[in-house]
C-alpha cells in the first residue's frame, strides 16, 4: 500500500510515513524508502503483464494504419466522408 501511494501520487517518503501514521502504522521514512527500492520492480512487472495489448485488426499488414484510423474515427462517433 505504501509503495503504491508513493508511486501513484508522487508523494515524498515523509508524506507516506504520515499517511501510515494516520492509520496507526508506525514506520520511518527510511523504511518506506527501502520498501520502494525493494518492491517497485515487482509492481512494474505486474503492471506490464496486465497492460492492454494492441488490438490485432483483420487484413494485410500494409492496411493496418488505415484500419486503425477508421476504427478510431468510429469509436469517436465521427463519420468518414468518402
Amino acid at each position: 500500500m505504501a509503495v503504491r501511494w508513493y508511486l501513484r501520487f508522487n508523494l515524498s517518503y515523509r508524506d507516506v510515513e504520515e499517511l501510515l501514521a494516520e492509520r496507526e502504522i508506525e514506520v520511518d521514512h527510511v523504511t518506506v524508502y527501502r520498501w520502494v527500492r525493494r518492491f517497485t520492480g515487482a509492481l512494474l512487472a505486474d503492471a506490464a503483464r496486465f497492460a492492454r495489448q494492441p488490438t490485432v485488426l483483420p487484413g494485410p499488414p500494409h492496411a493496418q494504419p488505415v484500419l486503425r484510423r477508421v476504427a478510431a474515427d468510429r469509436f469517436k462517433d465521427r463519420f468518414i466522408a468518402m
